[in-house]
């Protein structure tokens, strides 16, 4: 049986739905250290789920649709690092991007994830701000 996206990542879902409500109450009780520890702490878990969408969507973009010898459509994986014409506009509307936008997004995905390893590692740690990457 197929693990869906809902059944791996619904919880951590909730907990970050719970933080919201959590940080949304008063804060009047914590001090600036305290404050800007959380925001740290959030920015950690933004680069976090940034890098496993970014590998991700790699994978995504590596997979075509051919025709094999009995005229069925297979799908083949050309590996990370490729990137098959038009997915990012099929990537688009799940990013919530224009089709300009999805393609870099797309296409800085697909180096990361084959050839900067060490950036993608340093963004899943927090290191890496995801809007520099």
């Amino acid at each position: 049986m197929t693990t869906t996206w809902v059944d791996r990542f619904a919880p951590v879902v909730a907990v970050l739905r719970a933080s919201l409500e959590d940080v949304q109450g008063s804060a009047r009780e914590l001090g600036s250290d305290e404050l800007i520890h959380d925001v740290r702490a959030l920015q950690r878990v933004s680069s976090a789920a940034t890098a496993a969408q970014t590998v991700r969507l790699a994978q995504f973009a590596a997979r075509e649709e051919i025709c094999n010898d009995d005229g069925e459509f297979v799908e083949v994986d050309l590996g990370v690092g490729n990137v098959v014409e038009f997915r990012a506009d099929d990537a688009a509307p799940v990013l919530a991007l224009s089709p300009g936008s999805a393609q870099r997004r797309v296409s800085t995905a697909s180096r990361l994830a084959s050839v900067l390893p060490r950036s993608l590692r340093a963004l899943a740690d927090g290191d890496l701000d995801p809007f520099r990457v």
